[in-house]
């Protein structure tokens, strides 16, 4: 079952644009050194989690690195809660996505790990806010122009589904 998150995602992109300004002062003065995470992975699960009907009980994955303000597990709110599912970059434009990094061609629907920008080639947790890393065993970046996000749910047999795995040889396996 895939859930359409777009806009809340979208969201929360555009929350990152317009307050990153304003976190990393605060950033900057923590002590704890984990406020950037606990700030990302509670708005990701507030604006993106919290967008999708509670009686399905979908806990999404974490965002980036997750939060650190809970020894327990990667998350803000609900600590003890795992992962039911994951949320999911779709490609819906025309021209082909291709890989930031080395100019390869990527699957259709990419795991978001987070969102980037582009210096000198490499992926920085900077403004703007206009690529997103791939959960990968490789470094995957892809442009967010023409893409949609879902929450992709757990297989009948409680893994999630392998996004961003890749087949021997090299080949992405396609959901």
């Amino acid at each position: 079952m895939d859930i359409d998150v777009t806009e809340s995602v979208e969201t929360f992109r555009q929350l990152l644009d317009v307050a990153w300004p304003l976190i990393l002062p605060l950033s900057d003065a923590d002590k704890t050194g984990s406020f950037i995470d606990d700030w990302l992975q509670s708005n990701w699960e507030r604006i993106v989690e919290a967008s999708i009907d509670p009686e399905l009980g979908i806990t999404v994955q974490a965002y980036g690195e997750g939060a650190d303000c809970n020894i327990r597990s990667s998350r803000v709110w609900k600590p003890d809660a795992q992962p039911t599912a994951f949320v999911v970059g779709r490609y819906v434009g025309n021209e082909g996505l291709i890989n930031i990094i080395d100019g390869r061609p990527v699957e259709c629907r990419l795991e978001v790990r987070h969102f980037c920008a582009i210096r000198n080639g490499w992926p920085v947790i900077d403004q703007p806010f206009d690529h997103m890393v791939v959960e990968s065993a490789e470094i995957v970046v892809v442009p967010v122009r023409d893409l949609r996000y879902f929450v992709r749910c757990c297989q009948s047999n409680g893994n999630l589904s392998p996004i961003g795995a890749r087949m021997p040889g090299g080949a992405a396996v396609s959901p």
